[in-house]
Formats: C-alpha cells, structure tokens, sequence
C-alpha cells in the first residue's frame, strides 16, 4: 500500500468538532452509497450497518476531534458503506437465521476481506484511511484481550474468525503493523489456517469494474458464495470435533495399557483381572469447542 500514513505525533492533533465529523462523515456515507436518503446515526461505540443505516461510534458535540479519531472513524464509516454496496443484506437476513454464531462470525470475516478487496479498487484511497481503523481494533485484542487471556490464541473457534481478517488486511497490503503483530500470537497451524480462508476470501467476487464502477449483482452474488465458504468451514470444524471426541483420552490409553499388561502377565487363573476401565470420557471437552461463543450475529 502506498501514502501509509505514518505514526507520529501529528495524529495527536486535534483538527476539529464533534458536531464537525458526524456531519462530514454522514455527507461521504450519503456520495460513496450513492444513497443520498441514507441514514448515518452516530450511538454507542460501535459500528455496523443493516443495509439501510450505517450506525457509527458516538461523539461530543462540541468534544475535540484529533486527527487520528477522524481517520478512524472515517475508516469505519468507509467500510460500512462497503457493505451497504456489496453486501446482499436480503439474502443475509434470511440465511443468518439457520447458522450458529460461528457461521455468523466466519461469513462476517469473510465479507470484511472480500468488500476490502473491492474497496480499494473501487476508491483507491480507502485503503490507508481503514488501516488506521484496523490498527485501532488490533491494538485493542494485542495490548489488551490477548494479555489478560493468552489461550484465546490456541482456540480456532474463538479466534478463527478474526484472525481472518488480520491475515486478509495483511494480504491486501495495508501497511500497519499491528497485523503481523496479532498474526505472529497465532500458532503456526491456526496462522496457516486462517491465510488460507482469507486468500480464498480475496477470490471471491466483487462485482467492482474499476473506479467507482460496480456490478452490484455480481458484488451480491460473491457475498452468496462467502456464506457457502463459512458454512464448509463450520463443516470441518465440527468434523474435526467429532473426530477428536472418538479418540481415547490420555487416560483411557494408560489404562488399556495397563490392562494389556495385565493380560500378558497373567498367570492364567485370575478370570477376574481388572479391565481397565477409564474415569474419562474422552470427549475432548475443551479443544475447540469455544466456536460456540463467537460472534454475535450483525454484519460489520
């Protein structure tokens, strides 16, 4: 990515209102949507859109505004018009109902790479404005999350969906640090894992033609295909459960080792040799089954 913006003291000073970027923010939803009825309301510390407003953090009216809130909130309002251009929220809406909270989260992470991907053909300097929106989500779960629960990491279900848009975000090549620095927490198998959705995420189409130009139909129909990759991932991942609950525990091995032991050293007479049995279930109860927790069903 070119015109990274870099990290320095200028992104401390403050360069306007509240009032000053709520209003500027809700006329560029209005011209990049090209909806100009959109609704842009400002509440909570969040942002989302259901394919008609785009709901933005909060701010004081008459509070300071630094330059880096601005781009941040900027990036925000960028992304979330993406999803009101390229975002089928019809089909999303019937579909959403029939899939966990996993599915939910994966399809979100899928659509935040494949919009991004369009996104920065579509309007070239989007790019460096989201990455500054990135970095501020990044550096929340690097400097913050991960050290109060480090094993977060180690759990795909929890952490897969995420994690995919860390790796997306790198391979689209906005510059910023921060995710590298979240993908090296990673263990090498869920790293190398979630490249692999991301990339495939970045295939999947766009419907963007050049500058501006964009085949709203093709855009809704790589937003269709997203889901069918989030659902066969959820399929493997809960393939891979039940392979895990088949497999004996550790302790259920060293009791049949045990009891083979007892079998061949046997003197033959004592029908009643003890068998083995196990006080474990070997359900693998806790490896994986965080998937359960993640995500919370909006597109954002």
């Amino acid at each position: 990515m070119t015109n990274y913006i870099k990290e320095d003291g200028a992104l401390d000073a403050v360069v306007m209102t509240g009032h000053d970027l709520m209003v500027s923010t809700e006329r560029n939803v209005r011209t990049f949507s090209k909806d100009f009825k959109a609704d842009c309301v400002f509440v909570g510390d969040g942002a989302a859109t259901d394919g008609d407003t785009v709901y933005l953090p909060t701010l004081e009216h008459d509070g300071k505004v630094t330059k880096r809130q601005s781009l941040v909130i900027g990036g925000y309002a960028l992304h979330e018009t993406l999803h009101k251009l390229m975002t089928d929220f019809r089909w999303f809406k019937g579909k959403v109902k029939n899939w966990g909270p996993f599915t939910k989260g994966m399809h979100n992470a899928i659509e935040d790479v494949r919009i991004e991907h369009g996104g920065k053909d579509l309007y070239n300097g989007l790019p460096k404005q989201i990455d500054k929106t990135a970095r501020e989500v990044n550096r929340m779960f690097i400097d913050e999350v991960y050290p109060n629960n480090p094993d977060i990491v180690k759990d795909f279900g929890r952490i897969g969906p995420v994690a995919v848009t860390w790796a997306g975000r790198k391979a689209l090549g906005y510059a910023d640090e921060s995710n590298e620095e979240a993908l090296a927490l990673l263990p090498k198998d869920i790293r190398k894992r979630v490249e692999r959705i991301a990339n495939e995420a970045m295939k999947l189409g766009t419907g963007v033609k050049g500058m501006g130009d964009l085949d709203q139909r093709e855009a809704f129909n790589g937003c269709k295909k997203g889901g069918v990759l989030a659902e066969r991932i959820t399929k493997e991942v809960m393939d891979e459960l039940t392979e895990e609950q088949k497999q004996p525990s550790k302790e259920e091995e060293g009791n049949k080792g045990e009891e083979e032991e007892g079998k061949g050293k046997g003197d033959g007479d004592n029908k009643s040799q003890d068998e083995g049995e196990s006080d474990g279930d070997g359900d693998g109860e806790g490896k994986g089954n965080g998937h359960k927790e993640q995500g919370n069903g909006d597109t954002s």
